[in-house]
């Protein structure tokens, strides 16, 4: 904890990419468990479950977008 490579971990570019990857995932996990209860009370409409998805991807694909940027920034200040 004494040589850390960033003083503040919003700025540590591997914060943002497990951030990205554990709520993703833990995301697409939830609604693949309930997966089956919504065909069943959604009546096969899945409109509901890929909306959900693609903002999931988004909002991973935003952070993976801050990620490279707080790299570069890294670079370039060193």
């Amino acid at each position: 904890m004494r040589d850390l490579p960033a003083q503040r971990i919003f700025k540590f570019p591997m914060f943002w990419l497990a951030t990205a990857v554990l709520g993703y995932n833990a995301g697409i996990f939830i609604f693949f468990v309930l997966l089956e209860y919504l065909v069943v009370v959604l009546n096969n409409n899945l409109m509901y479950y890929w909306a959900f998805q693609t903002l999931l991807r988004t909002i991973f694909n935003l952070f993976l977008i801050v990620c490279v940027w707080q790299d570069l920034r890294n670079h370039r200040q060193s």
